[in-house]
């Protein structure tokens, strides 16, 4: 069985993903999860074909498959998927359910899977905007016990999202990140007891608004690789009421955004936003820095990041416990590649000793 869960609503594919955990493998004996970029075919297809113990269905999570394995459309001509994908696809034996989350995708390789795979289930998750993600906010706050009006739903949002909830940027749309508004929701419905009612006062007080100049701080600490700053600039954010959760998606996108310039340096930037889903504002501030990241340090910072992402939410780590470990990591190899490209530089420049 395949199933493909593809958007920019990263809280409802993951919900999504923990169900279908639960439903094939509660007892995560059976199940094979693949998040790195370097992931190859030939290994999630030994996965799939790798029976279940005691015969029970094998379970198979790969991220951002399509994207990375070359999948492409050509002009007016329909997307076509690579053939080791396309037969990867096709024999899937029914003892396997493998799941394909894609954080970014085109609309044509996602009608391609289905072509290939007429039984596959295919399901977009696009983060609502506007009155649907006000009636979203209404719906995620009983969930949390307690209830609160349109007029409150919308003061919330415009505190979290005043850019993007309405609807998308034209210059830099980051959706709004649901995991944070969640989070939200749940501190509120804390502070709402007994009555269970939030209030436009209670958001006033309790929630911080967004402060895009902050996230870049840490963003731009970690590209010179200044550990302290860096410590320094992540306790700050946490210390203004930041979720770590909201923290590494940040970081996550700000390294997506790394990798998509490294590996396509002469491209226009319109033209990778437009490939990756990448915002253009977040591109274009991110190439300031870009010519002193190698390729490969990139792949490799992401890759941590993308693993510890993995890693809580199949609840294998504490978030608040790893993430100041990573960004030192992270601004440890910032530093390392840095001192190579200088040391690069300066063996380079011609010698005018006599």
């Amino acid at each position: 069985m395949l199933i493909l869960l593809y958007g920019d609503n990263r809280l409802a594919i993951d919900e999504l993903v923990r169900d279908l955990r639960t439903q094939y493998d509660p007892d995560g004996f059976a199940t094979s999860l693949f998040s790195m970029p370097g992931d190859s075919i030939e290994a999630i297809r030994s996965a799939c074909l790798s029976p279940g113990f005691f015969g029970s269905t094998r379970l198979v999570v790969a991220y951002d498959l399509v994207a990375s394995s070359g999948g492409q459309r050509s002009g007016r001509q329909a997307a076509s998927l690579p053939p080791s994908l396309e037969e990867l696809l096709r024999e899937i034996p029914e003892s396997t359910v493998l799941v394909l989350v894609e954080r970014a995708l085109d609309p044509g390789l996602a009608r391609a899977i289905q072509r290939a795979v007429p039984s596959a289930v295919v399901q977009q998750h696009s983060t609502p905007r506007g009155p649907e993600l006000v009636d979203w906010t209404i719906e995620r706050a009983r969930k949390h016990g307690s209830t609160l009006d349109r007029r409150v739903a919308s003061r919330l949002l415009e505190v979290l999202f005043p850019a993007s909830w309405q609807r998308p940027s034209r210059t830099e749309d980051l959706p709004p990140d649901l995991y944070r508004l969640d989070q939200e929701l749940a501190k509120l419905a804390v502070a709402a007891l007994p009555e269970s009612v939030m209030t436009r006062e209670l958001v006033d007080q309790l929630v911080m608004s967004e402060d895009s100049g902050d996230d870049w701080a840490l963003a731009d600490a970690l590209a010179v690789g200044d550990q302290e700053a860096a410590i320094r600039e992540l306790e700050r954010a946490l210390a203004r009421g930041a979720q770590p959760e909201v923290v590494l998606g940040q970081l996550v996108s700000q390294y997506e955004a790394y990798a998509a310039l490294v590996s396509s340096p002469t491209s226009p930037i319109e033209r990778i936003a437009r490939e990756t889903g990448l915002s253009e504002g977040r591109l274009r501030r991110s190439q300031r820095v870009v010519s002193r990241l190698d390729r490969a340090a990139v792949a490799e910072a992401l890759g941590w990041l993308r693993r510890l992402d993995a890693a809580v939410k199949l609840g294998q780590a504490e978030l608040v416990d790893s993430l100041p470990a990573v960004v030192q990591r992270l601004a440890q190899l910032s530093a390392a590649q840095n001192g190579a490209t200088s040391l690069a530089r300066r063996a380079s420049r011609p010698s005018h000793r006599p």
